[in-house]
């Protein structure tokens, strides 16, 4: 029975890219906003690399899992943001990696207010191999007999504005369809798969040694369900992240980071899941490092925030 509901829900979560959003979630999305969104290629205003690993629905046979590591800087006096970026999913038999390049244009609008427009160019390529799914049915015609590989480009552009206290961002990261879904009828399910985020955050001094930082994605397809993330986080000690992120009827998550130094963030989030799936799984986790290169001045302390 439990082989049944694994294929089940692989089956489901491809239904799922069909009609809408094949992007990942991330319980620690502020801490990936290059993802999301081009425009925030070259905001922290020195170079940055970070990772993030996700494994959603522990113990469930087939669950997604989610490697994202990216790298960005400011070129051409701070104008320019230049970011690069790699996804590797696996969702049961599917394989999906993407290779992304993001440009920002950035205008400096005050003395730690910018705001930048950002494109992205992509290549996805995603490998099926429905074809060793465990079914009940071994005779179905219907199921492929081998692999089955997709390579294609997609493009998606943004906006961003950021300063020392707020930010805020909106952007479409795929305009094209997913490399998993090719076929269909020109007005079926696929014409909508244009999901646009809107991303924003603050962050708010309580005493000199507290701070405190909300933030939220809205993602929105027409053709799949509304999607919202709220978090809320208190950074202490200059050193100690801890918060919690709820997504509407999915999970409540909870997240402890620390400031290693300057320059090194490692975190941690763990989900608790509290739609149906809750019988069937605990939930999930997700890890993140980030290194940020030296700051060139106290001024950009802000920067361990945004």
């Amino acid at each position: 029975m439990k082989k049944v509901f694994t294929l089940f829900m692989v089956l489901m979560m491809v239904a799922s890219v069909v009609y809408g959003q094949h992007d990942a979630q991330f319980s620690m999305f502020y801490f990936n906003k290059l993802n999301y969104n081009p425009a925030y290629a070259g905001a922290k205003d020195v170079l940055t690399t970070s990772a993030i690993y996700r494994h959603q629905w522990a113990g469930l046979e087939g669950a997604p899992r989610t490697l994202v590591a990216s790298a960005h800087a400011p070129f051409m006096k701070k104008r320019g943001g230049l970011g690069i970026g790699l996804v590797a999913d696996k969702i049961g038999d599917v394989n999906t990696t993407m290779l992304d390049v993001s440009y920002a244009y950035r205008l400096r609008l005050s003395a730690t207010g910018t705001l930048s427009f950002g494109l992205k160019g992509r290549i996805e390529n995603s490998k099926t191999n429905l074809y060793q799914a465990k079914v009940l049915d071994q005779g179905d015609e219907l199921l492929p007999t081998n692999a089955v590989s997709t390579l294609q480009p997609n493009f998606g552009f943004g906006m961003y504005y950021s300063n020392s206290k707020f930010y805020a961002g909106l952007s479409i990261p795929s305009l094209l369809k997913s490399a998993l879904y090719q076929d269909g009828e020109p007005n079926g399910p696929y014409r909508a798969q244009r999901s646009a985020y809107f991303m924003a955050g603050s962050i708010h001094k309580i005493s000199s040694n507290i701070f405190f930082k909300p933030a939220v994605l809205f993602s929105y397809n027409p053709a799949a369900p509304f999607e919202l993330d709220v978090n809320l986080s208190f950074f202490l000690m200059d050193a100690l992240w801890l918060g919690a992120t709820y997504r509407i009827g999915d999970s409540v998550n909870g997240v402890v980071q620390y400031q290693f130094t300057p320059q090194v963030k490692a975190g941690l989030a763990v989900d608790m899941t509290m739609s149906e799936l809750q019988q069937y799984t605990g939930g999930g986790f997700e890890m993140m490092m980030e290194y940020t290169f030296t700051y060139e001045n106290d001024n950009l302390r802000h920067l361990r925030f945004f």
